[in-house]
């Protein structure tokens, strides 16, 4: 049984989806409120009840493969990233904050720019004499 749109709907660029009205992405009218769209559309683009916002993607077995290996790859990389701050640092966070790899960071570098400022001697900001000054122009 086909549907009707419950929003105007737009095609992307590639037309490979619909997305709503003032969607960065829309290049191209599909339907108006209220027209019929027949079932074929409606499984192509996953509508549910005439909209696509409440529809969840569709993708392939293949797809579903490429999105799981994707994520496990990522979580695999934040984990080795975790344990090298960890080997790098020496300590193991034990959750009271002494060990904790990204606050020794912090407290190394906010050190160095402590180290750096040390340089500056504040007798040599002198006050600037107004009439000195006019007399040098």
């Amino acid at each position: 049984m086909s549907q009707f749109a419950k929003v105007r709907l737009y095609h992307t660029a590639d037309k490979e989806k619909l997305v709503h009205e003032g969607s960065d992405d829309a290049a191209f009218l599909y339907a108006n409120t209220g027209d019929e769209i027949p079932d074929s559309a409606c499984e192509l683009y996953g509508l549910v009840d005439g909209d696509v916002s409440v529809a969840e993607p569709k993708l392939t077995a293949a797809e579903k493969k490429a999105a799981k290996a994707a994520a496990d790859k990522a979580a695999a990389e934040a984990k080795a990233l975790a344990e090298k701050e960890l080997k790098v640092d020496g300590t193991e966070d034990k959750g009271d904050g002494t060990g904790d790899a990204a606050a020794s960071a912090g407290d190394a570098a906010k050190a160095g720019e402590q180290a750096e400022n040390k340089g500056a001697v504040q007798s040599e900001n002198k006050a600037v004499d107004a009439a000195a000054n006019k007399a040098a122009k």
